[in-house]
């Protein structure tokens, strides 16, 4: 599952599209046989925001650039790669991706599994995808709660992430969903995957958040205009710090980048 890529700022970003990405997982889905720790898959979506933090954050750009499919999720990232390589990007929006990997595993009848969000948004998302995918097998649960380590951060939480580890190899899903937040939800899967009794997992960030309602989607227009930024700008303005470093912070190291290589 090794795409074409390029890479912005170190950080490994794959040019493929939607079909690609659910041709691959089908096909690895499809060998029935038990997945050893070593050929589980694993999906991630940096946007500039992470792939800004990963600056800093050595573990995090290296469980990226091992993902087996790494989605750029932002048009920030497609300015840069203009800017650092000369290329057009395609941008890859991680909750269409989470969408239609489960309308196929209703096809399939896979089982799925969605980890994190607050108790009301996990449980609502959960029937949502029930209520329009009947056939999927679907499982799901807020999880503990983890600092940027993805470890505990007091005792209760040991005993909650100890239980929702044994729920989800229980349970057995196909495909794991993690909804933690950046960085916590890639370093759960590079800490977890080897120990979890799945046969891949995927980053999605707040998909979650979405798809039960407690935001809004974008209106179409800006979603073709690639400025959903300024729609979370204007829905979410507590944001803001997070959106000026998703934005010009993030451009301004590109460009100081690009000077460097000059």
């Amino acid at each position: 599952m090794h795409p074409k890529y390029d890479k912005i700022l170190g950080v490994r970003v794959d040019g493929t599209p939607i079909s690609s990405v659910l041709r691959k997982i089908s096909a690895s889905l499809a060998k029935r046989e038990k997945f050893s720790p070593a050929r589980r898959f694993y999906i991630v979506t940096p946007n500039p925001e992470i792939v800004l933090a990963s600056q800093a954050d050595p573990l995090l750009r290296k469980i990226l650039n091992f993902s087996n499919v790494s989605l750029p999720d932002g048009v920030g990232l497609r300015l840069a790669n203009l800017i650092l390589n000369h290329k057009d990007l395609t941008i890859v929006h991680g909750r269409k991706v989470f969408y239609e990997i489960c309308r196929l595993a209703n096809k399939k009848g896979w089982k799925i599994f969605i980890l994190g969000g607050e108790d009301w948004v996990n449980q609502k998302a959960v029937r949502v995808i029930k209520e329009k995918f009947p056939a999927v097998k679907i499982f799901g649960d807020s999880g503990p709660n983890l600092d940027n380590s993805a470890s505990s951060v007091i005792q209760r939480d040991t005993l909650v992430l100890k239980e929702t580890i044994d729920k989800i190899n229980k349970i057995g899903p196909d495909i794991l969903f993690v909804a933690l937040g950046a960085p916590k939800q890639e370093k759960f899967i590079y800490k977890w995957l080897p120990k979890l009794n799945v046969r891949g997992a995927m980053v999605i960030g707040g998909a979650l958040d979405y798809l039960a309602g407690k935001y809004s989607l974008p209106p179409k227009f800006m979603e073709d205009l690639e400025i959903e930024w300024l729609w979370r700008l204007i829905t979410q303005p507590r944001r803001v710090v997070r959106i000026i470093k998703a934005t010009l912070v993030f451009l301004f190291v590109v460009v100081l980048a690009k000077f460097k290589r000059s």
